[in-house]
């Protein structure tokens, strides 16, 4: 039986056939292509660098999808994140010639993405920490042990161990190479030696033990006679202060005393002051008046004097005189003395007239 088509075949529909094919054909040409072609991923915090005909290159692969040539080309990953490498059983010789060992050294560091090409190309043929970092760390360690005796490794200078190490790797270090951190742990000992150690140790810890009693024992001592010392000086303070509140006290009534002997003193000042002033009135006025009687008496003189001045003049005076002598006195003549004298009186009654 033939199939009846009702409808004739349609060119479009032989066009669209054709394109799918042609697609699935590249797609597996493509998909032949990439399974011949090696790839590979770089995940965050990684880069890879390639080699092409043995040559390195200095290109840096990122993270994300990378291709190399077959044959001629190959590759290598590289972390670029902080990384720990730890170093252990490193064998150390002190400076007496003992031998110790440390269990483990870890280092934190980190390759950043600057320094791949250069690491790589100096280290091609092995991993660049083996050389700058666990080589280095033995070699550190060993020049530290060196110079230090055991005890100074174990217990005294062990803390340097860390910045020594960390020091020297940072100063031989290639570029662009950091050093985060370094950890040791305590050195592993010989069986005598850790005895003899830990008798040590259990001697220092029983030697603090009795050290801290005693410390503790004067401390209350101490502290027992600071109290003694405050309740002293306590006593004192309050003997000081009810003296200095005695004190006062009796300087507060001697203040009153002597408010109130002054009080007195000027209630008795003033009444002797108004007797005083009363008496020196009294004296004032009768010196007053007997001034004023002699100022009388002084005029009164004064104004006999000039009137006597002005009355008594020479004339009258000589006739006073000679009248005196007349009414008061009693002559007597001897021969030729009555004429003489009589004519000297005549003579200067005459001239007393004439005048």
């Amino acid at each position: 039986m033939v199939p009846i088509r009702l409808f004739p075949p349609s060119p479009l529909h032989k066009h669209d056939t054709m394109t799918i094919d042609v697609v699935l054909k590249l797609g597996v040409g493509v998909a032949l292509l990439f399974s011949t072609i090696p790839f590979y991923v770089n995940t965050s915090g990684e880069v890879s660098v390639e080699w092409f005909v043995g040559r390195l290159s200095k290109h840096v692969n990122g993270p994300g999808l990378n291709f190399v040539l077959p044959i001629v080309g190959s590759y290598r990953k590289v972390k670029v994140i902080p990384d720990t490498d730890c170093v252990k059983n490193i064998p150390c010789g002190t400076k007496g010639g003992t031998m110790i060992f440390f269990d483990e050294l870890c280092v934190v560091n980190q390759l950043h993405a600057c320094g791949v090409y250069n690491v790589t190309y100096n280290y091609p043929n092995m991993d660049w920490d083996q050389e700058v970092i666990y080589r280095r760390v033995e070699k550190l360690v060993n020049a530290f042990c060196s110079t230090h005796t055991v005890k100074e490794i174990n217990q005294e200078r062990f803390h340097e161990i860390e910045p020594f190490v960390t020091t020297g790797l940072k100063e031989k270090a290639p570029k662009c190479v950091e050093i985060h951190e370094v950890r040791v742990k305590k050195p592993k000992l010989q069986a005598d030696l850790k005895n003899e150690y830990e008798k040590a140790e259990r001697e220092h810890a029983m030697l603090e033990t009795e050290l801290k009693r005693r410390n503790k024992t004067i401390a209350e001592a101490e502290t027992q006679k600071r109290k003694e010392i405050i309740e002293k000086e306590k006593e004192a303070s309050l003997a000081a202060i009810e003296q200095e509140k005695a004190l006062v006290q009796k300087q507060g009534e001697d203040a009153r005393a002597d408010i109130s002997n002054a009080m007195e003193f000027k209630k008795h000042k003033s009444a002797a002051d108004a007797a005083a002033y009363s008496k020196w009135l009294a004296a004032a006025s009768e010196a007053n008046a007997t001034r004023a009687g002699a100022d009388a008496e002084r005029y009164s003189k004064e104004q006999q004097a000039a009137a006597n001045k002005v009355y008594l003049t020479p004339e009258v005076m000589r006739i006073e005189y000679w009248k005196a002598m007349i009414n008061g006195s009693r002559v007597y003549f001897f021969g030729d003395s009555i004429p003489s004298f009589f004519g000297g009186l005549t003579q200067e009654l005459l001239g007393a007239g004439t005048e």
